[in-house]
C-alpha cells in the first residue's frame, strides 16, 4: 500500500475566501466532524496576485486541510468522496467549486517515529515528517489523522489512480513513510 499527502500543484491558480477574518474561523470547522447541515457556502475567488501560469485546475489550492474540487472532479470522484466526507458548495464567479470536509479519521500516525513539533502543553504544533502505521489503514482512500485534523489530508493509491485515469489537473501527491507491523 502507498499513502500520500494530498496537495495542490503550485503551478495552478489558488482560490481564497472573500470576506471578513471570521471566514477563517469557519474553515477551522473542517476538523473531521460533519458540518454539512449548518454549512453556508463561502464566497471564494482566484488569487490573481500569486505567481502561477494562469491556469485553473480541477484541484485548486485552497487550504492544506480543506481540499477544493472543481465540478468536473466532484462528478468523476463522487463515489469515492461521498462516503468519506462532505462535498460543500463554494460560491465562485470563475466556475463551480466545492470544499471537501474529510470526515474519515484514521488513527494511523506513529507518534514515536514521526517528527513532531509540540507546544509546551504537548499538543502538536507542526509535523515535519509523518510516519504512518500501515496496518491501521484499511484503505479508506482519503482521510485525516485525529491527532492533527487541521493539518494534512491523506490518500491511498486507488485515489491517485482514479485522479490520473480521469486526467484531472492540479493534483500533487507527496509519498508518506509507512511502518509495517512485520
Amino acid at each position: 500500500m502507498n499513502v500520500y499527502i494530498l496537495k495542490s500543484d503550485a503551478k495552478y491558480k489558488t482560490i481564497v475566501p472573500i470576506g471578513s477574518p471570521e471566514v477563517l474561523d469557519e474553515l477551522k470547522r473542517f476538523n473531521g466532524k460533519p458540518i454539512g447541515k449548518s454549512w453556508e457556502p463561502l464566497r471564494v475567488e482566484f488569487d490573481e496576485e500569486l505567481p502561477t501560469n494562469g491556469l485553473a485546475s480541477d484541484f485548486p489550492h485552497f487550504l492544506t486541510h480543506v481540499p477544493a474540487f472543481s465540478k468536473r472532479a466532484v462528478k468523476l470522484l463522487a463515489d469515492l468522496l461521498e462516503p468519506r466526507g462532505e462535498i460543500l458548495p463554494l460560491i465562485c464567479d470563475s466556475g463551480q467549486y466545492f470544499a471537501y470536509n474529510v470526515t474519515t479519521l484514521v488513527d494511523a500516525m506513529d507518534l514515536e517515529l514521526s517528527s513532531l513539533v509540540r507546544f509546551s502543553s504537548g499538543r502538536i504544533m507542526h509535523v515535519n515528517k509523518y510516519v504512518l502505521c500501515e496496518e491501521r489503514i484499511q484503505d479508506p482512500m482519503i482521510f485525516k489523522l485525529p491527532q492533527v485534523p487541521l493539518m494534512s489530508v491523506f490518500v491511498t493509491e486507488p485515489f491517485l489512480r482514479l485522479v490520473k485515469e480521469a486526467n484531472l489537473s492540479g493534483f500533487s501527491f507527496v509519498p508518506v513513510t509507512l511502518k509495517s507491523a512485520v
